[in-house]
């Protein structure tokens, strides 16, 4: 595990930020039958069936020489072309080398989908116990019948399909559960009924929360809040000072009560075959 960071230092915060939302979907593509993980100094993508998601995480490269980069961009189509992908996805972040990247992804037939926010929260801000509403019990996810009850809970809060809530247990299953995991996972139980989830991903020095959600009959109940608060503080007490997280446009809201402030934005760029 690399070493915690403990300054907001820059660029090595923004880095291990941005490694951090990279590993989370590493998981994935380490894990999955079928999946392909390419991770070098230059670029780290990914592919995981021909529906996806597929695409490019991270990209730094030492060039600025347009048409070299246009033969990367046009090699990396092909080579997806080939797994016969449906789609291209490509991250653009704070840290993507060179600038002029962006517009040569556009003049490959990329297109912009959509602009993700990082919020930021120091560990030590929280100075006092998350309170839980009457009834409320927080535990990590220990066993493999305590992971599927977390799968559910997500399949139904997200509204995913069956076949995407097989490859979030698959994912965390390979990368593992429980207090030796770098990858922590969360139950919220109402009168020991599972109603919500999160999870910590310790990674690069920072820790990412991710995937919280709640039951739809028991939101607006301050379940979210309380899961939240504790999940900072499981951070905070594994050592960490640093997390992260990124809100949806119903949460935004939320976290910023709680303390985040934005820090970043990665753009998406998306390549339809």
């Amino acid at each position: 595990m690399s070493e915690i960071l403990l300054t907001a230092s820059e660029p090595a915060l923004s880095l291990a930020i941005e490694a951090n939302f990279t590993e989370e979907m590493a998981c994935f593509a380490r894990n999955l039958p079928g999946a392909i993980l390419h991770d070098e100094p230059e670029i780290t993508w990914f592919f995981l069936n021909p529906t996806g998601p597929n695409g490019v995480l991270h990209a730094q490269f030492e060039t600025s020489d347009p048409e070299m980069l246009t033969m990367r961009i046009t090699k990396l189509l092909t080579s997806f072309q080939e797994q016969q992908a449906s789609g291209l996805n490509w991250r653009v972040t704070p840290n993507t080398k060179p600038e002029l990247l962006t517009s040569l992804l556009q003049q490959n037939g990329f297109a912009h989908r959509e602009t993700q926010t990082c919020m930021i929260l120091s560990a030590s801000s929280i100075t006092t116990p998350a309170t839980l509403p009457p009834g409320l019990q927080i535990r990590e996810v220990r066993t493999l019948a305590e992971l599927q009850q977390k799968c559910d809970i997500e399949q139904i809060g997200f509204e995913a399909s069956n076949e995407v809530r097989e490859q979030y247990y698959q994912a965390y299953t390979g990368t593992g559960i429980g207090p030796d995991s770098h990858f922590h996972h969360y139950i919220a139980w109402l009168h020991e009924e599972p109603v919500a989830v999160s999870a910590l991903l310790l990674h690069r020095g920072v820790a990412g929360i991710y995937g919280i959600t709640t039951l739809p009959t028991y939101r607006r109940q301050g379940i979210a809040n309380a899961l939240t608060l504790y999940t900072v503080q499981e951070a905070q007490r594994l050592g960490y000072q640093f997390v992260t997280l990124s809100p949806t446009k119903m949460s935004h809201a939320l976290y910023r009560r709680l303390g985040f402030t934005d820090y970043c934005q990665f753009h998406h760029y998306y390549h339809r075959f």
